[in-house]
């Protein structure tokens, strides 16, 4: 058998994403929003330790594969920190940035089935 499909192996990916924020530590309520997904995959209610009060909804694009793990972070004698993600649709990218909730890029390894956050929340324009 060949492996997953890209559209299988992405929703692998927000899946997982969406199976880890909904344990501990975080206990995040999770929305799946493949049906009309236009830039985010999950709807987050990000909640507090005691599990009470939904505090805030956030949105979660999940990028899942090989391909985005090809620009890693090295730091300072510790290895890789991180990795820099590139996102070259501009149309999707000034979508997130102009959402009505903040969005959560997470990059998916499934090979590792592990998660990262990018490098940093920051927004760097390069073009």
């Amino acid at each position: 058998m060949t492996g997953p499909t890209p559209q299988q192996l992405g929703n692998i990916g927000v899946s997982a994403v969406g199976l880890k924020l909904e344990r501990p530590p975080f206990w995040w309520g999770i929305a799946d929003n493949a049906r009309d997904d236009r830039g985010i995959d999950l709807l987050a209610k990000a909640r507090d330790s005691s599990l009470g009060v939904e505090e805030f909804h956030i949105g979660v694009q999940v990028k899942t594969g090989e391909s985005y793990f090809g620009r890693p972070k090295r730091g300072e004698g510790r290895g890789i920190v991180g990795w820099w993600y590139l996102e070259r649709n501009k149309k999707r990218f000034n979508f997130w940035l102009g959402c009505d909730v903040p969005v959560l890029l997470v990059l998916h390894n499934e090979d590792l089935d592990r998660h990262f956050p990018p490098l940093t929340g920051q927004v760097v324009k390069t073009g």
